[in-house]
């Protein structure tokens, strides 16, 4: 695939989070979700169209391929790259090319049903059940065991591991294995709702509200508060983590800052690397 830097429409940097107000209110089209990547953030649109901020573009973050025109079904973002998937199941990608991470594999242009990036390499699930994965691979993260093709749920990463959901319950981890990543819970009578990674750690929401961390706990991201609302589901940055709870309130812990948050009426979370990105039920958006 070639570099997409350079090409397309250059967003201009976010200040104060009150701007992001005026974007969705001036396009009067309805924010689905919200993405971060390290310290940038895009808004998948209703009409398939995505907008990004950043405080700091210099490494061409919120530059959006020309080829991108309102067909973009989902996108998952990594420290410095984007991917989008397109509505034809084909990817595009664009940031900062590093370690190979705009080098698609062959032959799975077409095929694709998920994506999902880590710090600097990105996963992708084939509609087949097959799992590719490419980018820096210093830690084999790239690797992807044998058992997980044509038996994975889900899949999460975080800088340099990955996380999977097997069809029959199981969690498997590949990648680094610092800070305790590799002492994966086993989990007994109850499913899995959602598995999630921060930097160095990972995670998993069961099906009984309760949440089971592992990893490196230097600021108390593991360290789940009690929490008696169900949740419905869980975003992490480098330290800390946030939870969408059914009333459309959040808890947060971790190294978070939540002063100034209105916890009230979101509808979407997403953590960059050390902040909280909030999209509100009156379609503004707010970075914390």
């Amino acid at each position: 695939m070639e570099m997409l830097s350079g090409m397309g429409k250059t967003c201009a940097a976010i200040k104060i989070a009150e701007e992001w107000k005026n974007i969705s209110q001036y396009n009067k089209i309805e924010i689905k979700s919200v993405v971060c990547g390290g310290e940038f953030t895009v808004l998948l649109m209703a009409d398939k169209n995505i907008i990004m901020k950043s405080d700091n573009d210099y490494l061409g973050n919120c530059i959006i391929p020309e080829k991108i025109n309102k067909n973009v079904l989902s996108v998952s973002c990594g420290v410095s790259h984007t991917v989008a998937l397109l509505d034809d199941m084909t990817i595009q990608i664009w940031g900062f090319n590093q370690s190979n991470m705009f080098k698609i594999p062959a032959n799975i242009q077409g095929k694709i049903k998920t994506i999902i990036c880590g710090g600097f390499h990105t996963v992708a699930i084939l509609q087949n059940g097959y799992v590719v994965s490419w980018g820096n691979n210093i830690y084999n993260q790239c690797v992807i065991p044998d058992i997980v093709h044509h038996n994975v749920k889900q899949i999460a990463c975080g800088s340099h591991h990955c996380l999977a959901l097997l069809t029959n319950g199981e969690l498997i981890t590949w990648g680094c294995k610092d800070d305790g990543l590799y002492n994966v819970p086993i989990v007994f009578d109850c499913t899995i709702k959602q598995i999630f990674c921060g930097y160095t750690y990972s995670g998993a929401l069961l099906e009984n509200n309760k949440v089971i961390i592992w990893g490196d706990n230097s600021e108390g991201q593991c360290l789940v508060p009690k929490i008696d609302k169900i949740i419905k589901k869980i975003s992490c940055g480098i330290l800390h983590c946030v939870a969408l709870l059914e009333d459309n309130t959040v808890i947060s812990w971790g190294k978070t800052n939540k002063e100034n948050m209105n916890l009230f009426n979101i509808k979407d979370i997403a953590c960059g690397d050390f902040s909280t990105v909030i999209l509100y039920d009156n379609n503004t958006v707010k970075v914390f």
